[in-house]
């Protein structure tokens, strides 16, 4: 597509700034917290670090980062389709959060990301205020309506997370179709990879089949009923099931140690790393709405690793048991 040939070389020219495996290393290597958070400043963040003297404050240097990077795709995003995609999951989460704080009667709700599509302080009137006058994208609105009809299933945080996910990636699945088949392949691949980590924790919590149904978000290639029915088996069998038809017997070594040790996040980085192969792929592909999609997930990925080695540090995590945390790097 010409009109992203511009978008991607740029996306590939700040790619080459995102933290290698020796970075992380040097980080997780590193003698202290401090040491480590010394390490980041002298790195691609440093802009963000002149004024930051403390190793507490790295969850707030990120999150500046990740504005930066939402700002530069605002900027070369060639058109709203596009970038409404990019920036869903930022609005899901606001609406999540909104719903939550009517729920608790609550008019201050808890953090509400500026990164997304829609204002937020609109969608605060839609939500708190009842204020139907308030603007924001058809999507996000009949999202808003639909939570309201159904507002008595919505009883609780865990059913408001729910819904909400489900209609997040029900957007991403249907604007995919309108924009690119690359989308629609990496969208399919997220919701199988997040409905097999559901399934697996709703098995680990002892949850019924029908409670796993209602958890499941669409637009995946594996449909429900596969999933009802190998969900009676124990977690690590199910586990095993659904790695190989996502995977195929690329999560042995994880799904060994998921067994032993019955610990979710050993299964939950397995997956990710799944998420990353795909993203490399469209990395080497031409230029394409995917491209600005992979390195927009490739800098989420990043900041997450830097959480884990910022909080292992933090808590005088061992080197060893906060590299075995980390994920591959896009």
């Amino acid at each position: 597509m010409d009109s992203y040939l511009f978008p991607t070389g740029a996306i590939r020219e700040r790619e080459k700034k995102l933290f290698d495996d020796n970075d992380l290393e040097r980080m997780v290597d590193a003698p202290s917290a401090a040491e480590s958070f010394k390490i980041f400043s002298e790195l691609s963040y440093a802009d963000e670090l002149l004024e930051a003297d403390s190793p507490l404050k790295y969850r707030e240097i990120l999150e500046h980062n990740l504005g930066q990077v939402v700002a530069y795709l605002r900027l070369i995003t060639p058109e709203r389709k596009m970038l409404e995609f990019l920036l869903a999951p930022f609005d899901y989460h606001n609406l999540k959060a909104l719903f939550k704080a009517k729920l608790a009667g609550d008019e201050t709700p808890a953090h509400l990301s500026e990164l997304g599509a829609a204002d937020p302080a609109k969608l605060s009137e839609l939500v708190l205020a009842d204020n139907n006058a308030a603007a924001a994208p058809v999507y996000l609105e009949e999202a808003i309506r639909e939570a309201k009809v159904g507002a008595k299933k919505l009883a609780t945080p865990e059913k408001i997370d729910d819904f909400f996910s489900r209609r997040h990636f029900a957007f991403l699945s249907a604007r995919a179709v309108e924009l690119d088949g690359g989308l629609v392949n990496l969208v399919a691949m997220q919701a199988d990879l997040a409905n097999a980590k559901i399934a697996v924790r709703a098995k680990m919590l002892d949850q019924p089949a029908e409670e796993l149904i209602d958890k499941l978000v669409p637009g995946g290639a594996i449909r429900d009923h596969f999933f009802s029915s190998v969900y009676q088996a124990e977690a690590a069998e199910l586990a095993k099931t659904l790695a190989l038809r996502v995977a195929g017997q690329g999560m042995d070594e994880a799904l060994k140690e998921y067994a032993a040790t019955g610990e979710f996040w050993r299964l939950e980085k397995a997956f990710d790393n799944l998420l990353i192969s795909k993203l490399k792929e469209i990395r080497m592909g031409g230029h394409s709405p995917a491209a600005l999609a992979a390195y927009l997930l490739g800098e989420l990925n990043a900041i997450k690793n830097i959480q884990i080695i910022m909080a292992g540090k933090l808590n005088n995590m061992p080197a060893p048991e906060i590299r075995e945390r980390l994920r591959a790097l896009y």
